[in-house]
């Protein structure tokens, strides 16, 4: 069924144009779960904030994530990001921030932008992961992302947020995302694989500043071998 919807995203993506920002939950700018190739402006700020409950074996618990970027450099077809991502996820032992970056390469992805990038974790638990990514856009209102990376560190069981799982839990050494974006006049519906599960959303753009998101997160590797079910989450954005 996976395997399905991403060839489908693919064949899809042959006929997109436009490409747009926005944050992941894991804090670069991107879909939901994975980055994107662009970047923000020059001294543009991005904070976001998203809630969603996690269903366990022990009973219920919440999974946050708290982020701030900011634009450091701008030319044309590329620029540089930079910022700080504070999750919180007491089952998880996860509560110490994320250093990320990612710098979009200019004049190397005809037609599209190409980025390189990676979020790391500031304690030894928990995985960091370094990542190259397209975005191409054929149409107006149709964006696909794509690419891959490695996760580095981490103990066998400590967090990652791209990849798939092996049988002894430890997180995959490589993985591949892919995303798409539909922009349909203030929404724009998600759609992303992060290695492990597939995740789809909305989010409203009332205007440039502030947007607002509900999203559904699917379940992987990780989840399966932790008992762990996401449900329904929702998020803030500001942009200025």
């Amino acid at each position: 069924m996976q395997r399905a919807l991403i060839i489908t995203i693919l064949l899809s993506g042959m006929a997109c144009d436009r490409l747009h920002a926005g944050p992941s939950l894991a804090g670069p700018t991107g879909v939901l779960t994975i980055p994107s190739a662009l970047t923000l402006s020059k001294w543009e700020v991005d904070a976001s904030y998203d809630l969603w409950n996690l269903d366990s074996p022990t009973g219920e618990t919440s999974f946050s994530s708290l982020r701030g970027g900011v634009g450091v450099a701008d030319q044309p077809d590329g620029g540089l990001e930079v910022g700080l991502t504070k999750p919180s996820s007491n089952m998880l032992n996860l509560s110490d921030a994320y250093i990320w970056g990612k710098y979009r390469i200019p004049g190397i992805l005809t037609g599209g932008a190409l980025a390189v990038g990676g979020v790391f974790s500031t304690d030894k638990r928990h995985y960091s992961s370094v990542f190259v990514v397209g975005s191409s856009a054929i149409h107006e209102n149709f964006t696909l992302h794509y690419g891959g990376g490695v996760n580095v560190y981490g103990d066998p069981m400590g967090w990652a947020w791209y990849g798939g799982r092996r049988d002894n839990g430890r997180a995959n050494a490589a993985f591949a995302v892919f995303g798409a974006q539909v922009d349909i006049k203030a929404f724009t519906i998600n759609v992303d694989y992060n290695g492990s599960y597939i995740s789809y959303g909305v989010t409203f753009f009332p205007d440039s500043f502030f947007s607002v998101q509900a999203f559904q997160l699917g379940r992987g590797d990780f989840e399966r071998m932790s008992g762990l079910d996401h449900q329904y989450g929702f998020g803030v954005n500001l942009r200025f």
